[in-house]
Order: structure tokens, then sequence, then C-alpha cells
């Protein structure tokens, strides 16, 4: 048997479980805001993260806290949304095939009337390819108490829809009622391929696997050979 031959099965060691990567993150952090008095909260009107852009929004910006805001979200900053059917968007990165991806947030509840979220996701642009989504009348949505927090998601398969592979990722997170406003934290999309394994190992890593591999392999065969 020639070392070569250690190739195939030194892949198949090394195709170990992973956990899903992330791939898009934002906690609205940024821009930071001095803290205002205690017991309140800021509105900043018209700001949003690097990377995020508005579609027929109203108001929005980002939200600061006096306090730190309870988990699941944290720091002191949020995302707020206001107006009908208006939100704000960004760009995930372009869609593998095979792989599951979850977009997942924290809903805030502010002011009692967080009840207009929504999470979406969509292929190429906000309007072109609707992916699918969670919110807030989804039975499966979890609705936060008042001044509370709770995470909510929607994930999808690209196997399900293949038509959807090498455009881009839009993640759109919007206000669909006139009746209050949404607050998003800690907003997060991750990527899994299916099976859960990655199938081949980094370059390197593998390399050095199969000269581990090697080096046992020529000890036993020169034992083998001195008996």
């Amino acid at each position: 048997m020639r070392c070569s031959s250690f190739f195939v099965a030194a892949a198949l060691v090394a195709a170990v479980p992973v956990q899903a990567a992330v791939i898009f993150s934002q906690d609205f952090e940024t821009p930071a805001f001095t803290s205002p008095a205690a017991g309140s909260y800021d509105r900043h009107d018209s700001v949003l993260p690097a990377g995020f852009a508005p579609f027929r929004v109203t108001t929005y910006g980002i939200g600061t806290s006096a306090t730190a805001l309870p988990s699941p979200a944290d720091g002191s900053q949020f995302l707020f949304l206001s107006g009908t059917n208006s939100g704000v968007f960004a760009f995930a990165g372009v869609i593998q095939a095979d792989t599951s991806y979850t977009l997942s947030a924290s809903i805030g509840n502010l002011d009692n009337s967080g009840i207009s979220w929504s999470l979406q996701l969509f292929a190429n642009a906000v309007g072109d390819t609707f992916i699918g989504q969670q919110f807030a009348q989804t039975p499966t949505a979890l609705i936060p108490a008042v001044n509370m927090w709770a995470t909510n998601s929607f994930t999808f398969d690209s196997a399900a829809i293949p038509g959807v592979v090498g455009q881009q990722l839009v993640v759109f997170l919007n206000n669909y009622r006139n009746t209050g406003d949404s607050y998003y934290d800690n907003v997060t999309v991750t990527a899994l391929l299916n099976g859960g394994a990655s199938p081949i190992p980094e370059p390197p890593a593998l390399a050095s696997l199969i000269a581990t591999m090697c080096v046992l392999f020529g000890i036993r065969a020169a034992v083998r050979r001195r008996g």
C-alpha cells in the first residue's frame, strides 16, 4: 500500500461536523452614541450602520438605551423602524447550492406596540425573488413582553429553491403596520452545508494530516521489514 493511497482516507477522516458559519452579523452598536439619562432611550433618526440602506422608510434609525439591553439583545443600541411596509436591507453574500441559511434577530417590545416586525429574505434585491419570512403574526413567532426582547428566526434551504443559487442573499427588516414601531438587535445570517459537515478540510490541515499518516505508515512498514 502506497502513502498516496491515504489521500481519500485522510479526507474522510478530516470530514468532521462543523457549526453553521456566521456570514452576516450586525449589533447596531456603531456608530456609537452617548447614553441618555437613566430610565429613557434616545432615537437617532436616519442613521444606519455601514452595509444597511433604507427602503421606503418613513422613520428609521438607531436607538440608544440608558442601560444595557436585556438578553437576548445586548449592548445599548438597536434599530428602530416606523411606517407601513418600510424597512432597511443589507446584502449577506452569494447564495450557495445545497446550503441552509438562517436569518435570526433579537426583537424588542419597547412601547407595547412591537407587533409590526418582519424578518425577510430575498434573492438579488428587495422586491425581486421573495424567499420567505418570519413575522409577528406567524404562529411560531415569539412576542416579547413589554420592555423585553425575544429571538426570532427564519430558515430556508437553497436546495429547495435552486433558482436563487448564485444570486445575492438580501436581508430585509420590515415594519409592516402603521400601528407601532419595530425594534431589532443582533441580526445574523448563518450558513450550513446540507449534511452538517465540511466535505473537504482546509488545504493546510489536510496536508498536515496526510503527512502525519504517511510518517506513521512508514514506521509501520519499516518495522514489518525488520521482522
